[in-house]
């Protein structure tokens, strides 16, 4: 096997890299008993630009797909995009430069707690209105595993339950 231009010989399997100053056709040249074959590829070297819409964090991206026709690239720039859900349109592409993150979570502050006895606590949490329908089947250990929802403490996660009674250290409740 070998490819041109500048490179020569190259293992049968695996990568090569190259680095070309200025765009580049390269061919690869397979010879074998059956005969020869080839192939060809551009490398195009140029100006790196952020191809079009350019979202930042705080920005509605449901918004910019609804205002835009389909097929379009969106360009998310380093940050936390949270609690957002998105409905892309036929051929949208999406790309996120390094450092952005889609956060689905829903910060629930300390001042959001209440005490409800010596030992639960409770916390109105707004985003959530109604259990939709979840399919599967849990372990009894974990009858509430099938629900979308998941409650950490401290960075740790807290064990779902699926009813009031069922709630004691480590464990929560959603009382939809």
């Amino acid at each position: 096997m070998d490819l041109e231009p500048g490179i020569g010989s190259v293992a049968p399997q695996g990568t090569t890299t190259v680095h070309p100053a200025q765009t580049t056709t390269y061919t690869l040249t397979v010879t074998g008993s059956g005969g020869t074959s080839k192939a060809s590829a551009i490398v195009t070297v140029g100006a790196t630009q952020q191809a079009g819409i350019q979202l930042s964090p705080g920005d509605d991206i449901q918004a910019a797909i609804n205002a835009n026709p389909a097929g379009s690239t969106f360009t998310l720039a380093p940050g936390l995009y949270r609690m957002q859900s998105v409905v892309p349109k036929a051929g949208d592409v999406f790309s996120g430069q390094t450092g952005a993150i889609l956060d689905g979570a829903a910060l629930v502050g300390a001042a959001s707690w209440r005490q409800a006895s010596t030992s639960s606590w409770v916390a109105q949490v707004s985003g959530i209105s109604q259990q939709a329908s979840y399919r599967g089947v849990c372990d009894k250990e974990h009858a509430a595993c099938m629900y979308p929802e998941d409650l950490f403490f401290d960075s740790k996660p807290l064990t779902r339950v699926a009813s009031l009674s069922q709630v004691g250290p480590g464990a929560w409740y959603l009382d939809y």
